[in-house]
C-alpha cells in the first residue's frame, strides 16, 4: 500500500490540550503542574497569535474561505454587494468583508514597531506576497507587537484591551522568570508550635521563579489565556472550539 496524506497540525491547541492535562492530573504536583502550565500556556498564546496573523495577512484565502463555508444565498448576496472596479474577486470580497483592512492594519501596526531602516523592507516584502510566518522569520517580530497590532485591528474598547495587555505582561513575565531561572539560596524565619509535627510544620523554600509559577496562579493565567483566544475568535476567525481542534489531514491511499 502506498499513499500520500496532507493536513494541518495546530501547535496552539496541543499546547492548550497539554495544559488542561496538566491541570487535571492528580499525580503531578502543584510546584510541577505549576511550572508545566505556566510555559505551555505561554507556547499556546504566542502559537496562536503568529496562526491568526499569518490567517489575517493572507486575505485573498480569507475570502475563498468565506465562499467554500457560507451558504449560496449568502454568498450571492455578498457578491450582488461588489463594487464594479479592476480588482479580483477574492481581493474584491477580501474588502467588502473589511478583510484587507483588518490585515492593513496589522501591518502598519508591525511596521511602526520595528526600527526606521528596516520598515519600507517589512512592507515591501508584505506586498510582494512574502506570508506572515516568513515576515515573522526575517524581521523577528515581537509576540507583544502582534498582539498590539491583533488588539488594534479588533478595534477593541480601551479598558479591555489595557486588560489583555497585563494578563499578557503577568504571563511572559512568569514564563521568562522559568527561562532564566537560577538557582537561589532562600531563607525563611519561622514560628510554630512545639506540639506540632515538624514535617508539616516546617515551611518549604521557594524560589523567586516558583512563586511566580504556583498551581493557582497558573490556573488563572490559562483561564485569561483562553478568554483572549475566544475574543479573538469571534473578532475574526469564527472557529468552532479553536483550541479542541488539533488537527485535520486527507489521506489517499492505492
Amino acid at each position: 500500500m502506498s499513499g500520500q496524506s496532507e493536513g494541518t497540525v495546530y501547535a496552539h491547541a496541543y499546547f492548550s490540550a497539554s495544559v488542561e492535562s496538566t491541570l487535571q492530573a492528580d499525580n503531578f504536583g502543584d510546584i510541577f503542574a505549576g511550572l508545566t502550565s505556566v510555559a505551555l500556556t505561554a507556547f499556546m498564546v504566542e502559537s496562536y497569535l503568529n496562526y491568526l496573523c499569518e490567517k489575517i495577512c493572507d486575505y485573498e484565502s480569507r475570502a475563498n474561505s468565506f465562499l467554500d463555508d457560507n451558504n449560496p444565498l449568502e454568498i450571492d448576496k455578498k457578491l450582488r454587494e461588489l463594487p464594479k472596479n479592476d480588482l479580483s474577486l477574492h481581493v474584491n470580497l477580501a474588502e467588502n468583508l473589511g478583510y484587507k483592512n483588518q490585515a492593513e492594519i496589522i501591518i502598519k501596526s508591525l511596521t511602526s514597531s520595528l526600527r526606521k531602516a528596516k520598515r519600507e523592507e517589512f512592507e515591501l516584502d508584505f506586498n510582494r506576497a512574502l506570508s506572515f510566518y516568513e515576515l515573522d522569520k526575517k524581521y523577528k517580530l515581537s509576540t507583544k507587537n502582534k498582539l498590539k497590532a491583533l488588539l488594534e485591528a479588533s478595534n477593541v474598547e480601551r479598558s479591555k484591551r489595557d486588560k489583555f495587555l497585563q494578563q499578557f505582561t503577568q504571563l511572559f513575565n512568569a514564563r521568562n522568570a522559568l527561562a532564566h531561572g537560577r538557582t537561589e539560596n532562600v531563607s525563611e524565619s519561622f514560628t510554630k508550635d512545639l506540639a506540632s509535627e515538624i514535617s508539616k510544620s516546617v515551611p518549604t523554600v521557594t524560589a523567586s521563579w516558583q512563586e511566580s509559577c504556583s498551581i493557582e496562579k497558573a490556573r488563572e493565567m490559562y483561564s485569561s489565556a483562553k478568554e483572549l483566544v475566544s475574543y479573538f475568535n469571534e473578532s475574526f476567525l469564527k472557529e468552532f472550539s479553536p483550541l479542541n481542534n488539533l488537527s485535520s489531514q486527507i489521506s489517499a491511499v492505492s
